[in-house]
């Protein structure tokens, strides 16, 4: 079987519980003989064997910004 997941962050990029959650599916569904395709905002540093990182901002995916005071990956200070 395979999966095709959509998601914005996955380890060890994190900023809350979905990337925890991703992971945890992804390496279940692994463990199973599935085989996932996890699509991402961007490139991930790291990489995991049992999952295909595909980063939409190198598959041809148009990623709208939107601006915003908040953001998921900045320090309070930078706010």
């Amino acid at each position: 079987m395979k999966v095709l997941m959509f998601g914005w962050e996955f380890p060890p990029m994190s900023s809350g519980g979905l990337g925890t959650a991703c992971y945890g599916l992804t390496k279940g569904l692994a463990g199973l003989g599935v085989e996932i395709s996890l699509v991402l905002p961007k490139a991930a540093e790291g990489t995991e064997e049992f999952v295909k990182i595909i980063p939409a901002d190198i598959a041809n995916v148009k990623i709208t910004k939107v601006n915003s005071l908040l953001s998921a990956y900045i320090s309070s200070a930078e706010y």
